[in-house]
């Protein structure tokens, strides 16, 4: 049903989240939550806080990924029906890439366990695996296809990890009103 559904769209960048979030917020009349680490990134790089988006000093890093998950965990709470642009399952990923290296343990457990636990919220989870469609450069992200794989790979991961079940959709058919009939499918199942 779709009254109570909390959608998660996770996957590497370019692959159709964004596009498909759009169309099926509108078309089942709930709540989009955008991509809110882009937001987030715009808004800091808009006020001089950041020059680009690789301009990070570590306290920044830890500073953005801890607002970010503070905003999801919010809403997550707030909304009851909603399809998310990304989740903390892509936000842990790429606190593991960025962050996880360069701080102790016990504060990079703390930081999967709360992503992991934000992700219990969602009633379905839906992966658009790397490769799903083409990858372009609009600026602000990373095309390099070996970095947007290991997203993929790690995010794979993340979510056995966190012993979640998802929708892969297929490579196959990746028309957009073939992977909308997918995603319906599995949301009203």
């Amino acid at each position: 049903m779709v009254s109570n559904s909390k959608i998660a769209f996770v996957g590497s960048a370019s692959t159709g989240k964004t596009t498909l979030a759009n169309l099926l917020s509108k078309e089942l009349s709930i709540t989009l939550i955008p991509e809110l680490e882009s937001i987030l990134l715009s808004a800091w790089i808009n006020k001089g806080k950041l020059k680009s988006k690789f301009d990070f000093t570590l306290e920044q890093s830890k500073d953005f990924f801890e607002k970010s998950l503070r905003r999801r965990e919010e809403i997550t709470l707030q909304k009851n029906s909603y399809i998310s642009d990304r989740s903390t399952a892509d936000l842990y990923v790429y606190f593991s890439f960025y962050v996880e290296p360069k701080v102790d343990k016990i504060y990079s457990s703390n930081f999967k366990k709360r992503c992991e636990k934000v992700m219990q919220n969602y009633t379905d989870i839906i992966l658009f695996p790397f490769g799903l469609i083409e990858l372009k450069d609009n600026k602000s992200r990373t095309i390099d296809m070996q970095y947007q794989l290991n997203v993929d790979k790690k995010l794979r991961q993340t979510l056995d990890e966190f012993n979640l079940s998802f929708l892969e959709l297929s490579t196959y058919d990746t028309s957009i009103d073939k992977l909308k009939e997918d995603i319906l499918i599995w949301i009203r199942k």
